[in-house]
């Protein structure tokens, strides 16, 4: 199967839909350094850096830093339980699907804490519910899936200050007829079956359509796909205007 991160999936409008609301949940830019952990082929960090942020990506994988190198973009090669930055020099982190692949996913929010200025804000989206674990996990590696109250517990220390239950109702129908038999068909009979490639087409073909339909949505803890929740170091006020 295609590597995690680098299948056609990947980049559709669920992935579209879930920067989106990412950018609507962090802070105004300002002259502070912001960190995009993870960043994998840089979309997020370009986004950033055309909305003004003077931002960073950062990726273990060599391949995926360069790709984000090659957008004319600064990015480290680094993990997230040992960012490669100075104490105290970041004003906003983001960790985007990335806490849900690290088994010891405390160290990296230790991380977080010591990176980030007194009042910084680190941002992050995450899987929900154990309950809907499915294949779509086991290929992308996933190591948990968060409750509400994990969630909150992971981040002690923080102020939680915005959680959003995404995702339902129709991320999640797209999530139960779409990506979870895409992966399945792959992990089953391959990458290049009649089965992946049909769901790949369908996925392609409504992609316009489903990303103005996953907007239509239901904030709930019980029934959302995934979180995005915004947290602040606590210390001196900062510059914690939300950019919408």
């Amino acid at each position: 199967m295609a590597e995690w991160g680098g299948g056609e999936e990947f980049f559709g409008p669920r992935h579209k839909f879930r920067e989106k609301l990412i950018l609507e949940r962090i802070p105004s830019p300002d002259q502070r350094w912001c960190l995009d952990t993870a960043c994998g082929l840089g979309t997020l960090t370009e986004k950033l850096h055309n909305r003004g942020y003077k931002v960073m990506g950062m990726d273990r994988d060599l391949g995926a830093a360069l790709r984000t190198r090659n957008r004319g973009l600064p990015v480290l090669v680094g993990d997230a339980t040992r960012l490669p930055v100075k104490e105290q020099s970041l004003g906003l982190i983001i960790s985007a699907e990335t806490l849900e692949h690290i088994l010891a996913h405390q160290a990296a929010v230790a991380e977080f804490s010591r990176s980030l200025l007194p009042g910084g804000t680190v941002t992050i989206s995450v899987p929900a519910h154990p309950s809907q674990w499915a294949v779509w996990d086991d290929w992308a590696g996933h190591q948990r899936r968060y409750t509400f109250p994990e969630l909150i517990q992971v981040f002690e220390g923080f102020l939680p200050v915005d959680v959003l239950g995404y995702g339902f109702p129709f991320l999640r129908i797209y999530d139960t007829l779409i990506i979870r038999r895409l992966t399945q068909a792959r992990h089953t009979h391959g990458d290049h079956s009649a089965g992946a490639r049909k769901w790949l087409i369908l996925k392609k073909l409504f992609s316009t359509i489903l990303y103005g339909i996953f907007h239509v949505q239901w904030p709930t803890r019980r029934w959302n796909v995934g979180w995005i929740a915004r947290f602040i170091l606590p210390g001196a006020p900062q510059n914690q205007k939300t950019r919408r």
